[in-house]
């Protein structure tokens, strides 16, 4: 604990043991610096150690200082979080400003440091703990503006803890002094210097304002250090260490240390470029990259792999290992090795095994909107008919074995929480979640009975095609849904479906279709949760699924297909890799779920035969009014003896034809009969009309 908050060894203090601040007993000096000392002391009312922090005697006859210590206590009060050191109290005693600080036990990022570089595994536990802190305080307005190895404090039990948001940075009327290892007072004055050389941002060299960004940057100079063992700009002087900063490209990590991942190297690299537009435009989504290459599932290999073709011109590195899973209208197949290196025109061999319903039960009969996979992949929901009725199911991938969901009568469109935790469903115009535990499930709000999509992000906002066609928003506690996207009926949007939050939890992409009965595809589309931009992507698609940290999966009208994105600019890159996979497609969408791992689980096409078929009050079949596929827009005759059926056919080129053929189908007999049909657009509008004439 001695080089607890930065500061140096305990010379003459202002306490000695046995001093008394407030309910606090100092029991030891831990350190002095600049304008501050340090102290441990006990807690006398809740009796546990605590870091008392005090302003020098010279330091607190400044109203001044006083009032910048005091703000900035309050300001770091506001950040409860794991990862943020945590203030008790603050006050004054005999002029003298002080705070109580939480007392940690271990030693700081810098003491590990000069064991040299750490190992994989710990280097992106700490970098992903870090990220989750600096996200914390920016949620809160809070920038760190000091972020070194100094001010990272890691516990006994492993814990970062982010140190000295400026409690400890008085302004200094002479200005600040550089030197290699030490760091300057932060200023907030625009054209000042402020932090630490070596770990200081381009805009903070140059004296520019620094936002949220910079302190981005100074996480990838600590990232960079923790695997390397070295800084990226260190050079022999301080001026020189600055110039290199604004000038100057870090050398490659796997340059520095063979072995590390080639998608981790760009994530650092990415933290480190010049422009602040460039690198993450937040610590969250910087943590939710960091967390996927730490997850079980995110196994990749430390060097690039040679490419073949046009992929080796556009050097397209794909982080994807897919399991595709299939039984009865779901197969799977593991693909090894896919993640982490390019596809190539040689693929791997298949390795598929089948997954049976469970007794008793047959899979639903609308398998793109019945499958759902886990976050990281290890489990799958989907739904099941049982005497008559719909309900969902989960299941281990490793295990033979399937658990029903209680309380999920009825349910569709299974999607998961983020933590896997729950799975969320709509049934009864209602969209429900229920824990994957066996508690009964809560309703959250109201919601469309045809409903066509959710998705879950970890903040606790779910997602959801609502019942104007367009994208709500509701909290996964429940409450009022409040509209995210709205239709433009006049540009031929009829709805908005199949969202998917991007890993910052922010921004989605989803599908715009032009019908609920579309079989061209639709337009994949980027949104943010708070309306305020929605760009196009890609066209023609059936489904489109965002894959960490940078790869679209999607299906169009020929394939299953796979192709690096760059969300920022909403643009896809490189060449475009096909998957041998056939997907069933109902309804304009692909049954097709990827998680952020990389599992992929697909609904085979034609693995289910769809029939229409007659039925009574008690759910028994009763008769075939047709085998082949494709009917829909069943509507009874008032005697219930008739059913007049509609579907959209190919045209002479084998696309689909708007036109629909229409039919009737008698109850006795089960005899098709032929209709004619009229289809027109009404004026001014896009709805299409379809009268049925009944022959005699």
């Amino acid at each position: 604990m001695a080089a607890f908050l930065n500061i140096a060894a305990a010379g003459s203090m202002q306490f000695t043991p046995g001093f008394r601040i407030d309910s606090y007993e100092v029991v030891a000096p831990v350190g002095a610096g600049g304008m501050g000392e340090v102290y441990r002391a006990r807690d006398l009312v809740l009796g546990r150690d605590v870091a008392i922090k005090v302003l020098t005697r010279v330091a607190s006859a400044s109203p001044e200082n006083r009032a910048r210590f005091e703000r900035e206590a309050r300001a770091v009060a506001a950040l409860s979080h794991p990862n943020i050191l945590a203030i008790y109290n603050f006050g004054y005693q005999d002029g003298i400003a002080y705070a109580v600080i939480e007392w940690l036990k271990g030693h700081t990022l810098r003491e590990e440091l000069a064991h040299g570089p750490l190992a994989l595994s710990r280097a992106l536990d700490l970098g992903g703990q870090m990220a989750l802190g600096l996200s914390a305080a920016h949620e809160k307005g809070v920038a760190h503006r000091d972020f070194k190895p100094e001010n990272l404090y890691v516990t006994a039990d492993g814990v970062v803890k982010l140190l000295d948001f400026g409690l400890a940075k008085i302004v200094s009327e002479s200005g600040p002094e550089f030197t290699a290892e030490a760091a300057t007072d932060a200023t907030t004055r625009a054209g000042m210097l402020m932090g630490t050389v070596g770990y200081m941002s381009p805009e903070q060299v140059s004296g520019f304002t620094a936002d949220f960004r910079s302190d981005v940057f100074s996480l990838g100079i600590v990232l960079f250090e923790m695997l390397t063992g070295q800084r990226p700009f260190r050079r022999e002087s301080a001026v020189e260490t600055l110039s290199a900063t604004v000038k100057e490209a870090p050398p490659p990590v796997t340059a520095l240390t063979p072995g590390v991942p080639i998608p981790l190297e760009r994530i650092v690299m990415r933290c480190l470029e010049k422009s602040p537009a460039e690198r993450f435009q937040s610590a969250r989504d910087l943590a939710f990259a960091l967390s996927a290459l730490a997850t079980p599932t995110g196994a990749f290999p430390a060097t690039r792999t040679a490419l073949s073709g046009a992929a080796m011109n556009n050097q397209v590195w794909f982080i994807v290992a897919l399991t595709v899973i299939v039984g009865l209208w779901l197969a799977a197949v593991m693909w090894p090795g896919f993640r982490g290196a390019a596809l190539t025109r040689s693929k791997p061999s298949l390795v598929s095994f089948t997954v049976t319903p469970p007794a008793g039960t047959v899979l639903a009969n609308v398998p793109s909107k019945m499958l759902a996979i886990s976050p990281n992949g290890d489990r799958i929901a989907f739904a099941v008919t049982r005497a008559g009725h719909r309900e969902l199911w989960v299941r281990d991938v490793a295990s033979t074995k399937a658990e029903p969901l209680r309380g999920t009568d009825d349910a569709s469109e299974p999607f998961w929480s983020p933590d896997g935790q729950h799975v969320g469903f709509f049934a009864d115009s209602k969209l429900k979640r229920v824990s994957t535990d066996g508690t009964m499930p809560m309703t959250l709000c109201d919601a469309p009975l045809e409903a066509r999509g959710a998705t879950w992000n970890a903040e606790g906002t779910i997602l959801f095609s609502d019942a104007s066609g367009g994208l709500s928003r509701v909290s996964a506690t429940g409450g009022v849904a409040t509209q995210v996207t709205k239709p433009d009926h006049e540009q031929g949007h009829a709805m908005h479906s199949w969202p998917q939050f991007l890993p910052d939890g922010h921004r989605f992409l989803y599908l715009r279709q032009g019908g609920p009965s579309i079989e061209v595809g639709a337009t994949a589309y980027l949104g943010t949760i708070d309306g305020s931009a929605e760009r196009p992507l890609l066209g023609g698609v059936f489904n489109a699924l965002f894959l960490p940290p940078g790869v679209l999966v999607f299906v169009d009208a020929a394939a299953v297909k796979v192709q690096r994105v760059d969300v920022d600019r909403a643009k896809m890159v490189g060449d475009v890799e096909e998957l041998p996979l056939a997907v069933d497609r109902h309804l304009g969408h692909a049954a097709l779920a990827v998680s952020p791992g990389g599992t992929l689980a697909y609904a085979a096409a034609g693995s289910q035969e769809h029939r229409l078929v007659w039925v009574d009050r008690h759910g028994r079949e009763i008769g075939v009014a047709a085998s082949d596929d494709g009917w829909r827009d069943v509507a009874l005759s008032p005697d219930g003896l008739h059913a007049a059926v509609q579907r959209i056919v190919p045209d002479a080129n084998g696309r689909p034809d708007h036109r629909a053929a229409c039919a009737l189908r008698s109850r006795r007999g089960q005899q098709r009969r032929s209709a004619s049909c009229s289809v027109g657009s009404l004026a001014g509008g896009a709805v299409d009309r379809a009268a049925i004439v009944v022959p005699q």
